[in-house]
């Protein structure tokens, strides 16, 4: 019975984490590398998934000050194209044939050096 009792708090939380995984593709705003992260991403549909030629935006929220140095950049994934800026409030991709699945970062100076990633997925 203690052992089950020693077991079971781990059991719970990851159950409560599994549970708390992107299944419909919305954006992933939990995903902080460092800092605090209070900040979120945001697309025009609220999605990561995206179709071959479609050019699609992601901005940063506005609580950030618009003083805050950031940096955009694609970390995984091929044929998928940096259109515009990389140091702007949104960045812009592209998604050419032959993409499948990518992944974005965005670093910043705003609360201690926050970093987050997300992932692109083709739609299916």
């Amino acid at each position: 019975m203690k052992k089950i009792l020693k077991v079971l708090p781990i059991f719970i939380l990851t159950i409560i984490l599994t549970s708390c995984e992107d299944e419909d593709a919305t954006l992933n705003n939990s995903n902080a590398l460092s800092g605090i992260c209070s900040y979120f991403i945001t697309s025009d549909n609220e999605s990561n998934l995206v179709e071959i030629g479609e050019t699609k935006t992601f901005s940063i929220s506005d609580e950030v000050p618009d003083t805050t140095d950031l940096k955009w950049s694609i970390i995984e994934g091929t044929n998928i194209e940096i259109v515009g800026s990389t140091t702007s409030r949104s960045f812009t991709v592209k998604i050419n044939d032959g993409f499948t699945k990518g992944k974005i970062r965005i670093e910043t100076n705003y609360q201690s050096d926050c970093v987050k990633e997300f992932s692109v997925e083709l739609k299916k």
